[in-house]
């Protein structure tokens, strides 16, 4: 086992090589990233073999430039790690999560899912639904929030609140996320504590963060924000705000500030409206533009 302190693109493959590495587990945004690299970076000399969290995207240059032919991806969560992957032997299917986790031992049951609908009924093959999971290797509980662990759990399964769709083989597809929950560099953000603490800042009026698709897969973070009137507010205020008081990974990189937020009749944000508004990201102030290091 090799532990490296942090993710670092250009010593990647130095790092690799060098501790003489088989097998690496990575999200899906590292593969991305070595991907998009200088190939200057590249140690042709290393000996990895295996690699666990590469998606669809990145596999054919993970194999035709890496010379790394095993390729697996699945899905776990903090609260449930390791639910599904991909088969070492088996049927190869690009940008599937793999079947359920089994135990060596295969009289005892592993991982068992369902994909139900809102009324946590068995969706028919193929249909989408919300993934439940029994799993031996599950979380005691949020800490301190009895409420939200209540509300994570219906009769032994952990609902995991993401969109999926399983095939005639049992192999599961990963949709989107049912909640209003941003993945970002593998952990998942709620939009109502950056919401929360937005708001605080003097001169915001109203306040919506939603997830907008990444260049390395998974989401980014955009706020959008209406001001007080006469309020002389900048966006890198808002970032700036963010940074003293939440965490790195929860710090947006677009930050866009309009006239007024759509609305449902009774008055809440509409989402899904910022979301289908292509301008809302385009105009925005981009904190975090590429190359990334």
């Amino acid at each position: 086992m090799i532990l490296i302190p942090r993710f670092s693109a250009s010593n990647f493959w130095h790092s690799a090589a060098d501790q003489g590495a088989t097998v690496v587990n990575v999200i899906e945004a590292i593969g991305t990233i070595l991907c998009a690299r200088d190939r200057s970076e590249y140690r042709p000399d290393h000996k990895l073999r295996v690699v666990y969290g590469v998606r669809k995207g990145s596999a054919p240059i993970f194999r035709q430039a890496f010379g790394i032919q095993k390729l697996f991806s699945g899905f776990g969560m903090t609260e449930i790690p390791g639910v599904t992957c991909n088969p070492w032997e088996g049927l190869d299917k690009p940008g599937s999560m793999g079947l359920p986790g089994k135990h060596p031992d295969p009289s005892r049951p592993w991982a068992i899912c369902r994909i139900v609908d809102d009324e946590g009924l068995d969706v028919p093959e193929g249909e989408a639904g919300e993934l439940w999971v029994k799993t031996p290797i599950v979380m005691q509980g949020y800490f301190r929030d009895p409420e939200q662990t209540q509300q994570a759990f219906h009769d032994g399964w952990l609902k995991t609140g993401d969109l999926v769709r399983c095939d005639e083989d049992g192999y599961y597809y990963h949709l989107s996320r049912k909640k209003d929950i941003i993945r970002r560099r593998g952990e998942n953000i709620a939009a109502a504590e950056l919401e929360m603490v937005i708001s605080e800042l003097a001169g915001i009026y109203q306040v919506a963060a939603i997830a907008v698709p990444s260049e390395l897969g998974e989401d980014e973070i955009l706020i959008a924000a209406v001001k007080n009137p006469g309020a002389q507010l900048t966006e890198q205020e808002v970032v700036d705000w963010c940074r003293a008081r939440l965490t790195a990974v929860k710090i947006p990189r677009f930050v866009r500030f309009l006239e007024e937020l759509p609305l449902t009749p009774t008055h809440k944000i509409l989402k899904s409206a910022l979301r289908a508004d292509l301008q809302v990201r385009a105009q925005a102030v981009d904190f975090q533009a590429p190359p990334y290091k």
